[in-house]
């Protein structure tokens, strides 16, 4: 209806064999730990900066967020983090600069229902996961500003599980329920 900007996401495949035992043994093995799949997200996040995008890439865990922390600085990007332990003052700051293009990313776990910064371009969802109100409340990015005319949303298709795989057949279903949204699997439509 015009009040939100049209996003395009993009899924990118992350193929292998993760073998677990359970749904938390595959997520920190396939998500967490899984260094191809950390290079993928720092080296789009890298793209996506150096395409002029404001950039907020979303994690769920703090040993994840280091290990996407330590990827994107030896990207020789400047990153701002912001966690749960993360004071008022010290977001509001973190945020301010990242409005000011004084960072170049911004890289949490607590940018769920509530958090609105109208300056992201791009969010890349680091951290998976499978609930469609999950899903939907990580678009940052929909919301106009001025000179801003791109939402760009990047997921992965986790195929190195069975476990994480469904959690990503989940948010594609999702995704593609909504025909505003352009879906495009690999970076092809």
């Amino acid at each position: 209806m015009g009040y939100l900007i049209k996003p395009v996401i993009k899924l990118y495949p992350v193929r292998g064999n993760v073998q677990a035992e359970d749904y938390q043994e595959a997520y920190q093995a396939g998500v967490v730990e899984h260094e191809e799949r950390n290079a993928l997200v720092c080296r789009l996040a890298a793209d996506a900066v150096g395409e002029g995008l404001s950039t907020l890439v979303v994690a769920s865990r703090l040993d994840h967020v280091e290990a996407l922390r330590e990827g994107l600085e030896d990207q020789g990007l400047s990153i701002a983090v912001i966690v749960g332990s993360t004071s008022s003052e010290e977001r509001r700051e973190a945020v301010e600069s990242y409005s000011n293009n004084e960072v170049q990313v911004l890289l949490g776990t607590v940018f769920g229902e509530g958090v609105d910064i109208p300056t992201i371009e791009c969010v890349i969802n680091a951290e998976g996961g499978q609930s469609k109100k999950a899903t939907m409340q990580r678009f940052r990015n929909l919301t106009p500003a001025d000179g801003k005319d791109t939402a760009l949303f990047i997921d992965f298709l986790d195929l190195h599980s069975s476990w994480l795989a469904k959690h990503s057949r989940t948010r594609m279903e999702t995704y593609r329920s909504n025909p505003e949204f352009d879906v495009q699997v690999g970076g092809e439509e």
